[in-house]
């Protein structure tokens, strides 16, 4: 490794020949070492150094999600100052917390497996239980779009709020909620989260903090905000989670909202999940700045783009946020470039998407190729095998080529979660309906039925 120090500033240079001659320190290898000049070089504002230090890193076997959370690391601290005039000592122990980041355990990655999984047979079984009639009103279902909801809800504390919209089973799911309260939600059951009155839209749970789906768009800003709002005058460090669409992002609730949150640096992580179409209108014909994340610019709000299609790198994006807001630093926004694979709900067959776009991004991760080979035997796998390759494949694939987890573990993964939603259905099937009272008392809250008749 050759530390580079022609040109470069004086903190930086000196923090370059500590690196050469630190003995004794923790150990850093090449591509930790590669990893921390990146975020220098960007923290020096250094365009050439920067060039060769992500050349570097790729080469040393980092991803490219790695080096632009490294890079993302010095724009979070304001430029960087924050890093070259830390002591030579604490600029090592940083280096290993921002290593340490990088580098995801055995358990951290199955948990993000499992997850992405279940998430995706359950929304595949409840298409079906929609089918059947068992499941009313509206139903937007989330398959290609796991990585986002787990990746950021696993970076999340128990003591975070979360705000979703419509599509938030898998919200709901990765936030804990158990799978039989929210079937037996989306059946209309008094056993579901929301007492079977809310239906598929607006799933809650008080208990996880998970503040309810919300099906007018762009309806979540504000009330994210006013739940910060409320964070702020406790003086907990805690978050709010706000997710919201593309489509959502031409509402006046957004600027408003992003304005205020910026104003009173509220502990807010807005998510966009980027998915290219409002309902069936393509970003580029509803919105003229395409780019979600430059909209919080105007309001100095930091922001960044990223994968959507991959949980780990979706993690340590909001793990980097999420640890400023909780450090006071304000809000910041982290836009997600996802795709749905289905139409908007199951009223729409989304035909109006170009067979090649789906194409495009259901075959933009080819070490799932593996995976549905692998999987070839399982007759009830339609759908992935239709799909091609996507995030869920691609974690699989990853995990059995490396070691983690064998052909077996894999199929007894899958047999494990298929129990649990066939529980879940049966469960749901088997529990009661609301009563009128029970809608009465929702619309009173502390007053008995009898006293509204």
């Amino acid at each position: 490794m050759t530390y580079l120090n022609k040109d470069y500033p004086t903190e930086t240079r000196a923090f370059s020949n500590f690196m050469q001659k630190a003995e004794g320190g923790p150990a850093l290898d090449k591509r930790t070492k590669e990893l921390i000049n990146v975020a220098l070089s960007v923290a020096a504002q250094c365009e050439w150094c920067i060039a060769i230090h992500v050349k570097g890193a790729l080469e040393a076997g980092a991803s490219r999600d790695e080096v632009m959370s490294a890079g993302f690391m010095a724009v979070l601290m304001h430029g960087g100052p924050a890093l070259m005039y830390l002591t030579p000592t604490r600029q090592v122990n940083a280096a290993a917390v921002i290593a340490k980041g990088f580098t995801m355990n055995r358990d951290l990655h199955l948990h993000f497996l499992r997850d992405m999984l279940r998430a995706r047979r359950l929304e595949e079984r409840l298409a079906q239980e929609y089918a059947k009639g068992n499941i009313g009103g509206f139903l937007h279902l989330y398959p290609g779009e796991e990585a986002v909801a787990v990746g950021v809800l696993t970076a999340a504390e128990p003591g975070d709020y979360v705000v979703s919209t419509y599509r938030e089973h898998v919200h709901a799911l990765a936030r804990g909620v158990p799978m039989r309260a929210i079937v037996a939600e989306l059946f209309g059951r008094r056993t579901g989260c929301s007492g079977g009155l809310g239906g598929s839209m607006h799933l809650s749970d008080a208990q996880r903090r998970f503040l309810g789906g919300y099906a007018i768009v762009g309806e979540t800003y504000p009330i994210a905000i006013g739940a910060a709002y409320a964070v702020q005058l406790r003086g907990l460090p805690e978050a709010v989670i706000c997710f919201f669409g593309d489509g959502a992002v031409n509402q006046g609730t957004f600027h408003e909202s992003l304005n205020m949150a910026a104003l009173w640096k509220l502990p807010v992580l807005f998510v966009c999940e980027n998915n290219h179409y409002q309902i069936g209108t393509e970003i580029h014909r509803h919105s003229a700045i395409t780019e979600v994340y430059k909209r919080a610019c105007a309001y100095g709000i930091p922001a960044l783009r990223a994968n959507g299609m991959e949980a780990e790198g979706v993690h340590g994006h909001a793990s980097a946020m999420l640890a400023q807001i909780r450090a006071g630093q304000g809000p910041q926004l982290l836009e997600l470039e996802t795709y749905r694979y289905r139409g908007h709900s199951m009223a729409d067959p989304g035909s109006y998407r170009p067979a090649v776009e789906v194409a495009a991004y259901t075959a933009q991760d080819p070490i799932g190729a593996e995976l549905r080979e692998l999987k070839a035997h399982c007759p009830d796998d339609a759908l992935l095998q239709s799909l091609g390759l996507d995030s869920c494949a691609a974690l699989g694939d990853r995990y059995v080529r490396s070691g983690h987890l064998d052909t077996a573990g894999l199929d007894k993964l899958e047999a494990e979660i298929r129990a649990e939603i066939d529980d879940a259905v049966a469960f749901a099937i088997a529990s009661a309906e609301p009563t009128f009272d029970d809608a009465r008392r929702a619309l009173q809250c502390g007053v008995d039925a009898a006293s509204l008749i």
